[in-house]
């Protein structure tokens, strides 16, 4: 294997735990996340499965294999701070695991909940590349009229890779761009997949 394919693999797919968190892109290393999908429950019930359940509900996602709740604190009756960490591999495929490792596919998130407005605000922090990504954003649940609820997520996904030791500056600037098309392909299907596996987790509650 070519340093090339050596080094976009390492560095393209030790991000794939940012598979989650992105759908459309804006300018270079910087994607906007936006990303809406409706469930036919209360936006209430919607809010609580989707901080109360995380344990529960991980099992209908793929790529994710484990959640573990890091801290949990009640800092008033409206506000809830959570740090949260996820393991990810999933159904990635045998050849990709063979090279990463289990720290760069795991994060936390760093959640505050807000029970009066219905949204959290998040922050996550990788385990690998840290130095390279932020990522940040809000979930939010909205009335639609019906009964039912709008969730969105909505926030700014940045990776910014100057130098990658050992590896030369030159192949580090052109494997950039087969990880922006890599993440552009992968993160918005895999967003949607939270909010599905929150409704599958309420109808299942309600059988």
């Amino acid at each position: 294997m070519s340093i090339y394919i050596y080094n976009n693999l390492k560095i393209g797919l030790s991000i794939i735990f940012l598979n989650l968190f992105a759908e459309n892109r804006k300018g270079s290393g910087r994607m906007e996340i936006k990303v809406k999908h409706k469930i036919g429950h209360p936006p209430e019930v919607v809010y609580k499965v989707f901080r109360d359940k995380m344990m529960e509900y991980v099992k209908y996602l793929p790529n994710v294999t484990k959640v573990v709740i890091m801290e949990r604190q009640d800092i008033d009756d409206n506000l809830t701070r959570m740090r949260v960490q996820w393991h990810g591999m999933g159904q990635i495929p045998e050849i990709i695991r063979s090279i990463l490792k289990p720290e760069m596919i795991s994060w936390e998130d760093w959640e505050d909940w807000d029970t009066e407005k219905l949204e959290c605000r998040w922050v996550i922090k990788p385990y690998y590349f840290t130095e390279f990504v932020r990522c940040e954003g809000a979930w939010r649940f909205n009335p639609s009229g019906d009964s039912s609820c709008i969730a969105t997520c909505d926030g700014v996904f940045n990776v910014t890779i100057k130098e990658f030791p050992p590896f030369p500056k030159f192949i580090v600037k052109k494997a950039s761009p087969a990880i922006e098309k890599m993440i552009g392909t992968y993160l918005g299907p895999n967003l949607k997949n939270v909010f599905s596996a929150v409704e599958k987790m309420i109808e299942h509650e309600n059988r």
